[in-house]
């Protein structure tokens, strides 16, 4: 954790910054805030929102994993895009505020009744599409903004900010959906939908206009490379990291045959109403904010290998404890500590990822990561789905799920005993939400600027 006097210090040297550079803070600031409020508030919802529209269990859960593929290969193309645009500021605000129009048909479709399932798939691919591809160029546009003299307290105060703008925006969308029919009578059926969707519009659309208040800064940088898959594969091959790949790929696979049908799971089998269902998510969300503080202290003194051993241990078990009860505390205490145990996992593999990455190439690198975890990510919904298909969509056939995803997770343990005593330093670092998941708290994505030594020269 920060200490008072060292926020105080940190404080005291943005103060001293020129107005400008001040200002672009601000806005940086601002649009962290608004857009997790996003997060919290739209994406956070759309597997109910599939639920809620009649279509079924599978339909709900592959929602939310499917379309990560298609924003995932968007994020390959990005570079180039922004190359071409010749700006990263003019590709990230045209695709943030794409992503804002993204909720209008959502609305438009929850006032009138519901949508087909092609559109909603249609619909959340673009979502995912406009969302990831920001991501790569936004890191490296934004990082060229922050001086390195405030860098890691200003994105640890923005991811902070960050947090309670998913909490807020999660919590606004699941008090909406309980009392809602109540507070407005002469709402459509699917009517709250409707408001909480053009409510994560306006945040995102407010979003956009903080993006577009910053400056420019110095366009494409200087030695901004995009690579190859092939270049990609052979870096990572060559740099003894491939093992470390396997594993993360391996585990995300195998979280993910379970991981999307939990909302269903909540929704339809065990029959919590929303109220419940956001309270459970905030619960996961709130074990990490919780237990990250002390995973970096533990990092920090025992070493990465440990916090991804706690982690990758952890995971195994967090599925398979749903399926033992529905008492309500109960389920909270697993929420809390699943969340906790995630992001012990998140924390260290980010941390080994990248503590060898040329800073120049992170971008890209990031992007393919992204592409394999993305892909990772549909092999194990489609494998999960296929079960639930398979044994009925009883209670009886999530148990099954959730017992053959902690068995494949179970086996990612060998993959990671063999890595070793790895290590990597241990630096802050700071994150931006992409979603909250019921299964792991949340999908973060590291601020990869947040990694530079803090003795290299300033980049302002």
């Amino acid at each position: 954790m920060t200490s008072p006097s060292k926020t105080k210090i940190e404080r005291a040297a943005r103060a001293r910054l020129p107005k400008p550079v001040r200002r672009d803070l601000a806005w940086i600031w601002r649009d962290g805030v608004a857009w997790s409020v996003m997060v919290g508030l739209g994406e956070s919802y759309l597997a109910a929102f599939t639920l809620a529209c009649g279509h079924g269990e599978t339909a709900s859960g592959l929602i939310a994993s499917a379309p990560l593929v298609a924003g995932a290969a968007l994020q390959l193309a990005a570079p180039a895009l922004a190359v071409r645009m010749g700006s990263l500021k003019k590709w990230v605000v045209f695709a943030a505020s794409l992503q804002a129009l993204v909720f209008l048909p959502l609305a438009f479709g929850a006032w009138t009744g519901g949508l087909s399932l092609l559109a909603l798939f249609a619909i959340a691919t673009a979502y995912w599409a406009f969302g990831l591809g920001t991501g790569p160029a936004w890191n490296t546009w934004v990082g060229g903004l922050v001086p390195r003299s405030v860098k890691a307290g200003f994105f640890a105060s923005r991811t902070r900010a960050s947090q309670v703008g998913t909490f807020a925006g999660l919590a606004a969308a699941g008090v909406l959906l309980r009392f809602g029919p109540e507070w407005f009578p002469g709402l459509p059926a699917l009517g709250t939908f409707a408001l909480i969707f053009l409510a994560a519009c306006l945040a995102r659309s407010v979003s956009a206009a903080c993006l577009a208040r910053q400056e420019t800064g110095t366009g494409i940088p200087v030695g901004y490379r995009s690579l190859s898959f092939r270049e990609f594969a052979r870096r990572i091959a060559a740099g003894g990291e491939g093992g470390f790949v396997r594993y993360v790929v391996a585990v995300q696979l195998a979280a993910q045959v379970a991981g999307p049908y939990y909302t269903p799971f909540m929704l339809r089998e065990v029959g919590f109403d929303y109220f419940t269902y956001m309270s459970l998510l905030a619960t996961a969300l709130l074990g990490r904010v919780v237990a990250l503080p002390f995973i970096g202290m533990i990092a920090k003194r025992r070493g990465v290998h440990v916090t991804l051993r706690i982690g990758g241990v952890g995971v195994v078990f967090a599925t398979l404890l749903w399926a033992l009860s529905q008492n309500l505390p109960y389920l909270y205490a697993v929420q809390f500590a699943s969340g906790a145990v995630w992001a012990c996992y998140e924390l260290s593999t980010f941390l080994l990822f990248f503590d060898t990455i040329p800073e120049n190439e992170r971008t890209s690198m990031l992007s393919w990561y992204n592409f394999l975890h993305s892909a990772a990510t549909l092999c194990g919904a489609l494998l999960g789905g296929w079960l639930l298909q398979s044994f009925g969509h009883d209670y009886r056939a999530y148990v099954w799920v959730f017992a053959v995803s902690s068995a494949l997770r179970a086996s990612t343990l060998v993959l990671l005993w063999r890595l070793g005593r790895v290590t990597a330093a241990v630096v802050p670092m700071a994150t931006r939400p992409l979603t909250v998941s019921p299964a792991t708290g949340g999908m973060d994505r590291p601020i990869i600027t947040t990694l530079e030594r803090e003795d290299g020269p300033d980049s302002r």
